[in-house]
């Protein structure tokens, strides 16, 4: 079967395209289990491996017990104290936990589908991950890192970005539900558990019958960076702000710094878990509230009560719900909710959506007219069922009237599911996405006055496909021409101006692979030229980036047209990252 996957941070989702019924469907692990997988992990009392609902259970009846969380999130994280206070050790690694947990859950699918095995799986990760800010970090390696999870137990794997998996889905059910199809520019603002991701997509389509659906991907933003005490910078730690803020106003508690205390201490998980259930549980009235009661609506109805100035929300002392905290009752009231939300997500909310808007007044995108149809905003993830970030969204939009063609198609309760359904489009051909490079990449070399200068064989936005070769310089009589010295420092680039870039210094382990490749390319010169001297080979050098977004290096001996290719798998094993 062919399998699209979100690997959340706080919950995952599975999920196929019926060729049948022309249907995506939601996969559920077993069939009493919900299509919501908590993305969680722990160890029961013979020390077994449990993981999603099955952890969750176990954690509801022993909440002692080691569990470990946000995996997804600390999958490149290298720094040990942020690792050590979640719970990792040398064992238990952020990467076996989330192999055990995929392979788990897909082994479930399969078993309970009688399938054999996965054929295409598309699974989706955070645009964050391709940021200049995940660069200064060192954590571009996500996307090998779960391709190679991945190849295990999947034929072929495909690792795109959430929003335009998410964007795949928002113009295959805008073409379902309208008749018509999806032409112009979405935005996907895409909130979780752990990160915030937009990214601005373009939709085509030659036909009203055309099956695929090309999705182009024109500009990306996004936040979700871990820090000591707190992972990334969306739901999960907006919740854990929540309790900090309520404990440390409880009367009954005497806490000295609330930014102290251990999210994996059991009391303080409870409290969590507890605060999650209830905020879920909240909608809009005449929504799907989990809870069919009219409290349902209290979050909702707050927000309307200061709709023309959302700062008195901060001076609600109302009650929202009780959590405890150990043997505690804690009170959350509407100020701890909206301080947290002013603290944690609202800054960097309007930032990033500046940061769009930047880009298409530049482009000159229509994003203002409340009538455009050629532009849409689309909220996906179970973060942007908040009442609060869908308040933040529409104000800045300014987005009034209910008749605002630009909110007008919502995904509703799907918007949670999103991006596992688009890809599962992605991952059966029904949709297509043309990839533009996320960052450019190429050499350095320097003058001779020792000044850098930069030699990009992809370009930033350039459109990009699998089996395309980029070479620096292009093809003759300007291509670039290396000596026999070797590769000097690798750049990536995260702008069209040059001024954001990043020198890669070569570690030693790639050293030697092109130290090996080189020398397969010698070896081959001198069997079509015995006669000639081998000093002073001259070669290419150029890039690939494959349908992940994964990089290639590309070595081209001149005189030969033999060509070396490099994987470049690992850019924490691989390079040194120094400003240029």
């Amino acid at each position: 079967m062919n399998l699209g996957s979100d690997l959340g941070s706080t919950y995952s989702s599975f999920s196929t395209y019926n060729k049948a019924t022309g249907l995506v469907e939601l996969c559920k692990p077993t069939h009493s289990e919900s299509e919501a997988v908590p993305s969680i992990a722990c160890l029961d009392e013979d020390d077994h491996l449990l993981t999603g609902h099955e952890a969750r259970e176990e954690l509801r009846d022993n909440a002692d017990t080691t569990s470990f969380e946000a995996f997804k999130m600390l999958l490149t994280e290298n720094r040990q104290e942020i690792l050590k206070e979640r719970g990792y050790d040398a064992e238990y690694t952020p990467r076996y936990i989330t192999e055990r947990f995929l392979e788990q859950q897909v082994h479930k699918i399969l078993t309970g589908r009688g399938e054999e095995k996965v054929e295409n799986l598309v699974i989706c990760v955070p645009e964050f991950w391709n940021t200049k800010a995940a660069a200064d970090r060192g954590r571009l390696d996500g996307r090998s890192i779960l391709q190679n999870i991945c190849s295990k137990f999947a034929d072929q794997v495909q690792v795109v970005c959430e929003p335009a998996a998410a964007s795949a889905y928002y113009a295959w059910q805008y073409r379902k539900t309208t008749g018509n199809p999806m032409k112009g520019n979405v935005l996907i603002v895409d909130y979780g558990g752990g990160t915030l991701d937009l990214t601005l997509t373009q939709v085509s389509s030659e036909g009203k019958d055309q099956e695929a659906v090309e999705i182009e991907v024109k500009q990306r933003t996004g936040v979700g960076d871990n820090h000591p005490g707190r992972i990334g910078d969306a739901g999960i730690a907006y919740m854990e702000k929540v309790i900090r803020l309520a404990v440390a106003e409880c009367p009954d508690l005497d806490i000295e710094d609330p930014e102290e205390l251990d999210p994996k201490e059991p009391i303080f998980w409870k409290a969590y878990t507890n605060l999650e259930r209830k905020l879920k549980g909240q909608s809009a009235p005449g929504g799907s509230a989990s809870s069919g009661e009219e409290d349902s609506y209290r979050l909702y109805n707050a927000v309307e009560d200061c709709i023309d100035d959302i700062s008195q929300l901060e001076e609600n002392e109302e009650v929202f719900t009780t959590v405890r905290y150990g043997k505690t009752k804690v009170n959350v009231t509407f100020s701890h909710l909206a301080r947290a939300y002013n603290t944690i997500i609202r800054d960097q909310l309007d930032e990033c959506l500046r940061y769009m808007t930047n880009y298409m007044d530049d482009a000159k995108i229509d994003y203002e007219s409340s009538n455009n149809d050629q532009f849409h905003v689309v909220l996906v993830g179970g973060f942007c069922k908040f009442i609060l970030v869908q308040n933040q969204i529409q104000e800045f939009f300014d987005a009034s009237s209910t008749g605002d063609l630009r909110f007008a198609f919502d995904l509703g309760e799907n918007r949670e599911f999103a991006v596992a359904m688009g890809a599962a489009l992605l991952a059966d051909k029904i949709m297509v996405i043309r990839h533009t490079a996320p960052y450019a990449i190429g050499v350095v070399s320097y003058t001779a006055d020792k000044r850098p200068v930069p030699n990009f064989a992809i370009h930033f936005r350039e459109v990009v496909s699998a089996s395309q070769e980029f070479w620096i310089g292009g093809e003759k009589p300007k291509q670039f021409i290396n000596a026999a010295g070797g590769v000097g420092s690798f750049l990536i680039g995260y702008d069209d101006k040059g001024k954001q870039q990043h020198k890669l210094v070569i570690k030693p382990e790639l050293a030697r692979k092109i130290e090996a490749a080189y020398e397969k390319l010698a070896e081959d010169y001198a069997e079509k030229f015995p006669n000639a001297s081998r000093f002073g080979l001259a070669h290419n050098l150029g890039f690939r980036m494959d349908e992940s977004e994964i990089v290639s290096l590309l070595i081209r001996a001149v005189k030969t047209g033999t060509v070396e290719e490099i994987r470049l798998s690992s850019y924490q094993d691989m390079f040194e990252l120094t400003e240029v």
